[in-house]
């Protein structure tokens, strides 16, 4: 026998009106996390769309800026820039050559993740 069926019927509806509110703020936790990462992604892509246009290239991007720079001109965090730029590499949209070198690989997909 476990421990929930040790409880009383009181007992489990106690422990769930207790817990409720914090599953509730954990699943809320949750999605901001998960909308902020949203947002992020949506930042960093459309910074490399707007470097792309500035510059006239499609294919290769030569950042003017660190990444550094490119957080605190985009409202990130640099581990979070450096972050998206992993997965935007992982996902095939991009292609860091060196620190300051970004292949654009699907342009389209890039232009998805900004919007």
């Amino acid at each position: 026998m476990d421990a929930s069926e040790t409880l009383t019927e009181a007992q489990r509806a106690r422990v769930r009106a207790r817990l409720g509110p914090v599953v509730r703020a954990v699943a809320q936790d949750e999605r901001s996390r998960a909308r902020n990462r949203e947002l992020a992604l949506e930042r960093l892509a459309a910074f490399l769309l707007e470097m792309a246009r500035r510059s006239g290239v499609e294919d290769t991007l030569e950042l003017a800026m660190p990444r550094h720079d490119i957080a605190d001109y985009r409202g990130l965090t640099l581990e979070t820039v450096s972050r998206m730029f992993a997965e935007l590499k992982e996902a095939g949209v991009i292609k860091l050559a060196s620190a300051r070198r970004v292949e654009l690989l699907d342009l389209a997909e890039l232009e998805a993740r900004a919007a």
